[in-house]
């Protein structure tokens, strides 16, 4: 078709009104030819048959004179008839001989043709006419008439030669006519002829060039004419289609917006599915990959898009180590839904290796399916993580309600059992209970903290505190603790610092966590410490230790619930709940808590807590002369958005 279309194009290009006259002009000229041809032949043959009675009716009275004549011996009198008839009405004769039977000439008009010899060929037939016949002597074409005529029983003949200027000169004048007058004609046609293709051809070109605009886009566009033809019906049947292309074009455009919407709207769907979904044809090609897919399998939709989901979507055995049953085989036969198995690992484009839960639908088969099945899949990291912490919390609660229990039950027993026991060993013995009881209440209370915050109970009492006060608290407290490890406990304080609005007792349970853990992961000589300061009002605290240090893998989960840092061969008491318990109550105070941490090195936790409580948002606050409380509802949606908004600040949030 471009072939054809190019050709086109290089040929010389003639608007139709120019072909139209063109056609006109040569079909005129084809006429006025073939009428002058057939003019010319039928007058050149009506003409040269009158010449030719003529001719011979003269030579026919010339030779019946002669013959006269010659049978008297008048001499005389023959010379006289041959020069007499030299002129004749179509122009002067050529010349007149009197052949003898033997076939020379005894006289003539002139002397020079007497004594020549006759071809016998112009002898054999009698009153033939030879109608194109050349004279040397003047070198021209001219007719030839033999008379035969019988003298003294004798045949002689009489030959006399005219010329044919008459005909050809009739024969000039009517082509000159027929020239003149198809010439005329020509011209005449060729205006018509113009005007009337200029009035065909004036709507048709309207029409192509309306065609033009309109597949320009311009459907509004419209053909106006004034004949009531064929052309005015196609211009009107033009217009036409052009108003239901208009038609077309709106219900399209509604259509495609239609369209585009549902596709944002899907496109925003499946980017807001916390699952991974991949659509697959019926070659089980892919053909949707939606944001979290790609998140998961480490791949791009426009990477993967056509390819078979096998190249794709691995999925190993975690405990076999090996390739599973493909769910997506499953689903095409069953014609149902198909799950995998709770030890499903997708094994990403860079190798890395996701738990996941997948579960593949077919869809009906049709003619017009393109979309032949649907995989689901969630990374389910989280939901295993969580169900580690929550067995490791079951057997640290489990072991650390044990342990006292097991403690208060045997000296219990112990001192019931003797009665006459020593007064100092039975004071022994019950300071021993009152410490694991101590240490029992400790733990039930976190718990039931943990309870608190997540029930949206929790109560904050707002007040002026005095910092300096509440640390101070907490070091004496602690500093048995640390003289059994050997560890030195500093505090580096401001001598004066602004006031702080907090509930105090949070705080107090916030620095008693940071400091209790310090001392506990914090091996025997050992150094924990305390740093106070106000910066860009804001108080903040640090609580540093030479400990054992946290893991790089461990520094995002550690203020997750229930979460332990894993110590191969070293067993710590803890359920993993103090720092979480420090970290909502840090967030209640609209604060932030950023950690450093390097293995063997030690760690430090960092404070950072407003000055004023008005500077919190999302507060409801009721003031009173020295304090002000306020009962925030602590959701886990509040919690999810206090989160977020810690993550902004805080980096190591972040990586969690």
């Amino acid at each position: 078709m471009n072939k054809l279309r190019n050709q086109r194009d290089k040929g010389i290009k003639l608007p139709i009104r120019h072909k139209i006259t063109i056609y006109v002009a040569v079909l005129i000229c084809i006429t006025i030819g073939i009428n002058t041809y057939t003019t010319v032949r039928t007058e050149t043959k009506i003409l040269t048959n009158k010449i030719i009675y003529d001719n011979k009716r003269l030579v026919r009275n010339v030779g019946f004179r002669i013959k006269k004549a010659l049978l008297v011996s008048n001499w005389a009198a023959v010379e006289e008839l041959l020069t007499e008839p030299t002129m004749t009405e179509y122009g002067e004769m050529i010349y007149i001989k009197i052949v003898k039977p033997d076939g020379k000439v005894c006289m003539a008009n002139e002397s020079s043709f007497v004594g020549e010899t006759v071809a016998p060929s112009l002898l054999l037939e009698q009153e033939s006419v030879i109608t194109k016949h050349f004279f040397p002597q003047q070198k021209l074409y001219g007719m030839l008439v033999v008379q035969p005529t019988t003298i003294d029983n004798e045949k002689w003949h009489i030959i006399a030669g005219f010329p044919s200027i008459q005909i050809k000169t009739t024969i000039r004048y009517l082509i000159f006519q027929n020239l003149l007058s198809g010439s005329f004609v020509m011209l005449l046609g060729t205006v018509v002829s113009f005007f009337l293709a200029k009035t065909i051809c004036d709507p048709i070109l309207n029409l192509t060039k309306a065609a033009k605009v309109i597949a320009n886009g311009d459907l509004t566009h419209r053909v106006t004419t004034t004949t009531k033809d064929e052309v005015g019906e196609l211009a009107v049947t033009f217009n036409d289609m052009a108003g239901k292309l208009e038609k077309s074009r709106v219900n399209l455009e509604e259509n495609l917006n239609e369209l585009n919407t549902e596709k944002k709207l899907l496109s925003v769907t499946l980017d807001g599915m916390s699952e991974g979904l991949i659509a697959l044809d019926t070659d089980k090609r892919i053909v949707l990959f939606n944001k979290v897919a790609e998140n998961l399998t480490g791949w791009k939709f426009r990477d993967v898009k056509g390819k078979p989901v096998d190249r794709v979507f691995q999925i190993v055995n975690e405990r076999a180590d090996e390739p599973t049953e493909s769910t997506i085989d499953k689903a095409l036969q069953s014609g149902k839904t198909e799950s995998g198995t709770q030890y499903d690992v997708l094994i990403s484009k860079n190798d890395d290796k996701h738990p996941i839960f997948v579960c593949t639908s077919p869809i009906d088969k049709s003619e017009n399916a393109i979309i032949r099945a649907i995989i689901v899949f969630r990374d389910v990291s989280h939901e295993r993580e969580l169900n580690r912490m929550k067995s490791d919390f079951t057997s640290s609660v489990s072991h650390e309600l044990r342990t006292p229990l097991t403690s208060i039950k045997a000296y219990t027993e112990t001192i019931l059992r003797d009665p006459n026991m020593p007064e100092d060993i039975q004071r022994q013995f019950l300071g021993i209970i009152e410490e694991e009881s101590n240490r029992l209440a400790t733990l039930i209370e976190d718990l039931l903290e943990v309870s608190r915050i997540n029930s949206g109970t929790v109560k904050i009492k707002y007040e002026i505190i005095d910092l300096l006060a509440v640390t101070k608290r907490v070091l004496v407290a602690l500093e048995p603790l640390a003289q059994k490890k050997n560890i030195q406990l500093k505090a580096n304080i401001a001598n004066k610092l602004p006031e702080l609005q907090a509930d105090e007792g949070k705080i107090e349970s916030v620095i008693t966590n940071l400091v209790n853990n310090a001392i506990k992961f914090t091996p025997e000589k050992g150094q924990v410490s305390i740093n106070i300061k106000e910066k860009n009002e804001q108080i903040v605290m640090s609580v540093s230790d030479t400990g054992m240090g946290i893991p790089k893998e461990a520094l995002p989960k550690i203020f997750e619930r229930f979460y332990r840092v894993n110590r191969p061969g070293k067993q710590i008491q803890g359920t993993g709940l103090g720092l979480s318990i420090v970290k909502k109550i840090i967030l209640m105070h609209n604060g932030r808590i950023d950690v450093e941490s390097e293995e063997g090195q030690g760690t430090t936790f960092t404070i950072f807590l407003p000055l004023k409580a008005e500077e919190w948002d999302g507060i409801e606050r009721r003031k009173t002369k020295d304090r002000r409380e306020t009962s925030e509802p602590l959701t886990e949606n509040l919690e999810s958005a206090a989160d977020v908004a810690v993550k902004e600040d805080c980096s190591i949030d972040s990586a969690s």
